[in-house]
């Protein structure tokens, strides 16, 4: 094996560390041609792994992405998803109806009063 090839194995090596001992958090060490000081958009770009995968998200796929997992519909149906959906609309209706119901006897019970009626 000659002294170049050799020397392209074990970069390869230590920069797959992370694919072959169970994706831990093993140390990876940067190829000799990278730089450790990468500009930090860089830097930034190249760790995460979500947007990797994914694409850019704009701002409403991730709220959207944020609710599904934090809600836990990420594991459901579609049809299931949209029938939880159903259900917290309905319950925000619900909630949005009332309060402005009861904001609305508030307010002409204080125009009363202030009134004298």
């Amino acid at each position: 094996m000659e002294d170049g090839s050799r020397a392209e194995h074990h970069r390869f090596v230590r920069s797959n560390t992370h694919r072959f001992r169970g994706g831990g958090r093993q140390r990876v060490y940067p190829r000799a041609d990278e730089s450790a000081s990468a500009p930090r958009s860089d830097r930034r770009r190249k760790s995460s792994r979500v947007e990797e995968e994914m694409g850019e998200m704009n701002w409403v796929s991730r709220k959207i992405h944020l609710y599904n997992v934090t809600m836990g519909l990420y594991m459901l149906d579609w049809w299931e998803r949209c029938l939880f959906n159903i259900m917290v609309l309905i319950l925000l209706w619900f909630i949005c109806f009332n309060g402005s119901r009861f904001a609305n006897d508030v307010f002409e019970r204080s125009m009363a009063c202030e009134l004298g009626g």
